[in-house]
């Protein structure tokens, strides 16, 4: 008969040893193609080159988004200094132009204080030759020249501009002078104000027409000029026919008119 020894505490080493190294094998054997280190590193790369993919795409726009935005900055850049060199070369002309108009300024200094008693000595000449020719539109002539005048001594306007301005008055007057022509105007006849048509020749006669009325002319006197109806049935016919010659465009011919 065999008998049966039960193992001692040493004697269960070695048992338990194998079992561990048992246990260690099957833990690191492939139970797939999934467990095996070598697939897994190649999956870890895919995933790796995805990223770097994605990564590499996000670069490529932002590349692309900065270059765009630095071809438009160079753009406006070029643009800048396009406008930079217009406004230079507008502002040297504007700087050329006051430099004209201060030798300008300083010129005309020197023409005002020369020239203004002058121009208002002829100013008065020109206030009294208007007052003493015939009372065409007269208020608004001599308002013409008062306020040049008052301009003028405002100083509102130097003496080269007022020169201008009473060249003007004096070919006003001039043309006057040389025109024949039928206008409406108020005239006063013994305190009383009608709007009449006025014919003048030159500015020699005047002669005027209150509707159907009455008819007369322009009588210098010491005092001024004054209107007077005409005082008999020749003078008033005389007047008549002038003014419808002249409303139908005759102006030349043989006239008989009361002086």
């Amino acid at each position: 008969m065999i008998g049966f020894q039960k193992p001692t505490r040493k004697g269960w080493l070695p048992y338990i040893k194998i079992g561990i190294l048992y246990f260690l094998c099957f833990s690191v054997l492939p139970l797939g193609a999934a467990t095996d280190p070598t697939d897994q590193l190649a999956q870890r790369m895919i995933e790796l080159r995805k990223e770097v993919e994605v990564e590499n795409e996000k670069y490529e726009v932002n590349k692309s988004q900065l270059f765009d935005r630095l071809k438009a900055l160079s753009a406006e850049r070029m643009e800048l200094e396009s406008n930079f060199k217009v406004e230079k070369n507008r502002n040297k002309q504007i700087r050329s132009k006051i430099d004209v108009y201060k030798k300008q300024i300083r010129k005309n200094a020197f023409l005002d204080s020369d020239l203004s008693p002058v121009l208002k000595t002829y100013l008065r000449h020109l206030r009294q030759y208007i007052t003493n020719s015939l009372p065409i539109q007269l208020e608004q002539r001599l308002s013409a020249v008062s306020d040049v005048e008052d301009r003028l001594n405002k100083k509102e306007i130097d003496a080269v501009k007022a020169t201008n301005l009473f060249w003007a008055l004096v070919e006003d007057e001039k043309r006057l002078t040389r025109e024949n022509a039928i206008s409406r105007q108020t005239i006063e006849i013994k305190n009383k104000k009608f709007l009449a048509d006025v014919l003048k020749l030159g500015m020699m006669r005047m002669y005027f027409k209150i509707g159907g009325k009455s008819v007369g002319y322009a009588v210098k006197q010491p005092s001024g000029w004054v209107f007077k109806e005409a005082v008999n049935m020749e003078q008033t016919q005389q007047i008549q026919e002038l003014f419808v010659s002249f409303k139908k465009q005759i102006r030349q011919g043989l006239f008989e008119v009361p002086l």
